[in-house]
């Protein structure tokens, strides 16, 4: 048992990882950005949520770090010092790639040519040279019901702590 109830996902979790961050986010998330001008309903625009975050959750279990806490009621998703999302053998690993098909036009655009690019520019022009030194979380959320109970907190205390004791490895 890991401090503080605190576990990495396991790969068959991912999808009930992925749920908590797409609740946690609701209407706030990227699929509407990603399917504007390519008619999607609100239904299938959270279904491309639950699905981006699948890949987005599985790809951190494999080339970065994801936490549970509270029975997956607090989730976290974190880079290794120098990780990304872009990166082509992340995006095949996690089956991020199946997006290109699952994207409109405008959508595989956006989401190959200027949020994942965006976000790796923004990360390294902001830590410059500590980037390839620090851990990024990528995301973090807690269910609605789990609010108030420390979850977030624990979640990222395992992370610096574990890092202050450098008892980590780089994928």
């Amino acid at each position: 048992m890991s401090p503080g109830g605190v576990h990495k996902i396991k790969p068959a979790d991912y999808k009930k990882a992925a749920r908590v961050l797409a609740t946690s986010f609701g209407d706030e998330f990227i699929s509407g950005y990603l399917a504007v001008g390519d008619g999607c309903s609100a239904e299938q625009c959270n279904r491309l949520n639950q699905e981006l975050l699948e890949y987005i959750v599985y790809a951190h279990i494999i080339h970065g770090i994801a936490l549970e806490v509270g029975d997956f009621q607090g989730i976290a998703l974190w880079m290794p010092p120098g990780g990304n999302l872009e990166h082509w053998s992340t995006i095949f690993m996690s089956g991020m790639w199946r997006m290109v098909y699952k994207l409109g036009s405008n959508g595989r655009y956006r989401y190959f040519r200027g949020f994942l690019p965006f976000l790796t520019k923004t990360k390294r022009e902001t830590l410059g040279d500590d980037d390839l030194k620090t851990w990024y979380l990528t995301y973090i959320a807690t269910s609605a019901e789990a609010r108030g109970k420390g979850y977030s907190r624990k979640l990222v205390e395992y992370v610096t702590e574990m890092v202050s004791k450098s008892v980590w490895t780089c994928l």
